[in-house]
């Protein structure tokens, strides 16, 4: 027997009902995206904590084979010392601390590397903060000499002076000689002492150097102390730590004020570690007393919150 069809046709979205549909969904999406975004910030800073972490680590095995804390290295773009053919150590080395961890960060190879040229190019993923941007190795002119020079987001605490003789990360290579940071003379406990934080960066030059040509990006990571307020890689703490700031940028305040901070692309503030190789996040509000307390190893003040 032959089945009858009734004659009906299946119901179908209206044009109506569809573009009721595709709004729904597009509330639901920008209702989620937010949340999608805010998971992946906290995932990155907790990677960008990681690496503090083993920051903080190498500064712990340095100390441990050498009885005192890596040096802030002497100069801008310089050659690296070598002592019979080997690296020189501590206050004799004019690279920064960033080269002396090398080995106790499993770049034994590259602290090893007899070429400058291999070893100033070569970028390090721990030093740099996922929250923003890749490693980075800029093709710039330092002091006249040109070539590729992998950057840094991280740097070290100098204290309160301009070579280093309260923080953790003295100068290299001074006459008279500046006192090495030794455990037995942080007398504010490691847990209370800045060891290395995040710094303060223009959005604008996340992947290309940016404004006046200047010693805080130019030399690349391996760069140390110029004996100037205006040091980048080994900073005090005299200035709060910042958001990141876009410019563009007229003049030069703007400029070395990121020159001489602490600060990180994160939104609630920025990674540090202490000398007991803890890492902390700190507040863009801290108290700028604290922050200095924080940055000096032997001030013998009671530390605030922080």
């Amino acid at each position: 027997m032959t089945k009858l069809h009734s004659g009906r046709r299946r119901p179908a979205f209206t044009l109506v009902e569809l573009l009721v549909v595709i709004a729904i969904i597009g509330v639901l999406v920008a209702l989620l995206l937010p949340a999608v975004q805010a998971a992946r910030e906290a995932a990155r800073r907790i990677q960008c904590s990681n690496h503090l972490k083993q920051i903080g680590l190498g500064f712990q095995l340095h100390h441990d084979t050498y009885n005192a804390c890596p040096t802030g290295g002497s100069g801008v773009d310089v050659a690296r010392t070598l002592a019979g053919g080997v690296p020189a150590t501590l206050g004799e080395q004019s690279w920064n601390w960033t080269y002396q961890i090398l080995p106790y960060i499993e770049q034994a190879n590259l602290y090893q590397n007899p070429d400058d040229e291999t070893v100033k190019s070569t970028p390090i993923k721990i030093y740099f903060c996922p929250s923003r941007r890749p490693p980075q190795v800029w093709s710039i002119n330092a002091s006249g000499s040109n070539g590729r020079r992998a950057q840094l987001d991280y740097v070290g605490c100098r204290g309160s002076t301009n070579n280093g003789t309260d923080g953790v990360v003295s100068r290299s290579l001074v006459n008279p000689r500046v006192p090495l940071a030794r455990y037995q003379n942080i007398t504010d406990g490691l847990s209370n002492t800045l060891v290395a934080g995040e710094r303060c960066w223009a959005i604008d030059w996340y992947y290309a150097p940016g404004g006046p040509e200047t010693d805080w990006y130019r030399g690349g990571y391996v760069s140390g102390f110029t004996g100037s307020s205006q040091t980048f890689l080994n900073l005090t703490g005299t200035s709060a730590p910042l958001k990141d700031l876009r410019g563009p940028f007229t003049g030069v305040t703007v400029p070395l004020l990121i020159a001489r901070s602490f600060g990180s692309a994160h939104p609630g503030g920025i990674n540090i570690t202490l000398a007991d190789g803890s890492v902390r996040n700190v507040s863009y509000t801290i108290n700028l007393a604290t922050w200095l307390d924080l940055a000096r190893r032997d001030d013998g003040n009671a530390l605030g919150d922080f």
